[in-house]
């Protein structure tokens, strides 16, 4: 018949050590009573940051509550006037210079990689293996499946709007600018 433990249990005795021939035994000194001299102060960061010895007047000047963390920026040149960014909550954003979002766009999976290309289009790398070339407005133009998680894009030379898409299974392959 089955009996329950006793509420109470005793500590076993402690075993004793024995030294093998590859230990050695070490003494550990006894704490100091003289008292040591208090940590010195680490200086508090700069309040504005030094470049060249002069201060730069920083502010922030907006801010995107994001769906999930950002992942990647793309931007389309210097005058640009938007640009994107990828988030691991499967969305794209089309942010003006002053912080509006012109429009957001959903993908298959977390976006890992952007690549800008003609007229204000950008073309999208999924963790879902797609590759989505999205206009300016935002519209799905097309979208191809490579079958792997898509981690990099590059613009492809000689074809406007063409990509060359790589990810997790080391293979690279050339997307055309029609998504074929």
């Amino acid at each position: 018949s089955y009996s329950p433990a006793p509420a109470h249990t005793t500590t076993p005795p402690a075993l004793p050590i024995e030294a093998t021939p590859t230990a050695t035994r070490t003494t550990i000194p006894e704490p100091s009573h003289t008292p040591s001299s208090p940590p010195t102060a680490t200086p508090p960061p700069s309040p504005v940051p030094l470049v060249s010895g002069k201060a730069l007047d920083l502010s922030l000047g907006w801010r995107l509550d994001a769906n999930g963390h950002l992942s990647g920026v793309a931007v389309h040149g210097a005058g640009a006037r938007r640009f994107y960014l990828g988030s691991l909550g499967r969305t794209v954003y089309a942010v003006g210079k002053q912080g509006n979002v012109a429009w957001r766009a959903r993908t298959a999976g977390p976006v890992y990689a952007l690549l800008p290309v003609l007229d204000g289009a950008v073309v999208v790398g999924d963790d879902a293996g797609y590759v989505t070339y999205l206009d300016a407005a935002g519209r799905q133009v097309w979208r191809s499946e490579l079958g792997t998680r898509v981690t990099a894009l590059e613009a492809a030379p000689a074809e406007a709007g063409a990509a060359i898409a790589g990810g997790w299974d080391e293979r690279v392959t050339w997307i055309g600018a029609n998504g074929e």
